[in-house]
């Protein structure tokens, strides 16, 4: 008897809806005996989707009812996996309506520079600043940060910056040496899966170092 049923595809797990991870697992299965399952991840929606599956990531290497993707394959956004089964009748039946999962990656936290120096400022300024997730708001206690201070109207690149007090929590910078003129620093959070804030919170000072008066020449000390 010929076999012309194609098998059902279920996603049995994945990602949670909403997630800041970069790696996405996922496992499925199928009504029937299955040869392998394909994937399709974000396919292009001006191609037929049939014509861009190809075989799942398995996380161990070998074909099965498990998918990795990761290392470059996610970003942060709207994500969606379709999976089909293939079943060992000869010739083989697929599956006509793909399972489907979607799900969003977060980006980096948002960032907030707290406390700032007086403006002007002096040759030394010292700023604190936290990290906290846009969706709910609450601190991300264990992000790291990176700081781009620039005159203005010049260019400049992010450096890792800040340290947190082991007792309060409070992450905090100092720059030294400042030379007078007008500056703007940026800071933007990162996330321990190296996502980094998209949009970093920004302070304008300007610096003006006092002048340095010398006494050259006076009386004698005793006259």
């Amino acid at each position: 008897e010929i076999d012309d049923t194609p098998p059902e595809t279920t996603i049995v797990s994945g990602p949670p809806a909403t997630t800041r991870s970069l790696v996405a697992d996922f496992q499925f299965s199928s009504n029937e005996g299955v040869a392998y399952f394909e994937c399709a991840l974000d396919p292009d929606p001006a191609l037929p989707l049939e014509e861009q599956f190809e075989q799942c990531p398995s996380p161990t290497g070998e074909a099965g009812s498990r998918a990795q993707y990761g290392g470059g394959d996610l970003f942060p956004g709207d994500h969606v996996l379709y999976v089909r089964a293939v079943d060992t009748a000869d010739p083989p039946n697929v599956d006509a309506t793909p399972a489907e999962y979607r799900w969003r990656i977060l980006g980096g936290p948002d960032t907030l520079i707290d406390t700032f120096p007086e403006d002007p400022s002096g040759p030394s300024a010292t700023f604190t600043f936290h990290a906290f997730d846009p969706e709910t708001e609450n601190p991300v206690n264990d992000a790291t940060f990176e700081c781009r201070l620039r005159r203005l109207n010049t260019a400049g690149e992010f450096q890792p910056c800040g340290s947190r007090h082991p007792v309060t929590g409070i992450v905090s910078h100092t720059f030294t040496g400042l030379q007078e003129g007008e500056y703007l620093l940026e800071v933007r959070g990162v996330s321990r899966d190296g996502l980094h804030d998209e949009s970093p919170d920004e302070y304008g000072f300007t610096v003006a170092v006092p002048p340095v008066v010398t006494i050259e020449s006076g009386p004698d000390a005793t006259t």
